[in-house]
């Protein structure tokens, strides 16, 4: 599906879960509310690809949706 969002970048790095070595979030995408989006899918922006790490409704009112992403070769 096609949607509207926006996407501000954040701070990226690298930290340990467990014993192996994990990137973290690397931006922040804001988007009008849809049900059913889950870390199964991911989300594309031109020729981007963002996994899904979490996905938040910040306010409980089903408006927006707040979504953590891990840019793909990043």
């Amino acid at each position: 599906a096609e949607l509207w969002a926006a996407i501000r970048p954040l701070r990226g790095g690298l930290e340990w879960q467990g014993m192996q070595l994990e990137s973290e979030a690397t931006h922040k995408v804001t988007l009008r509310y849809r049900g059913g989006i889950t870390a199964r899918h991911r989300l594309t922006l031109g020729g981007r690809v963002f996994r899904i790490l979490s996905v938040t409704d910040p306010r409980e009112g089903r408006a927006m949706l707040e979504v953590t992403v891990r840019e793909m070769g990043s």
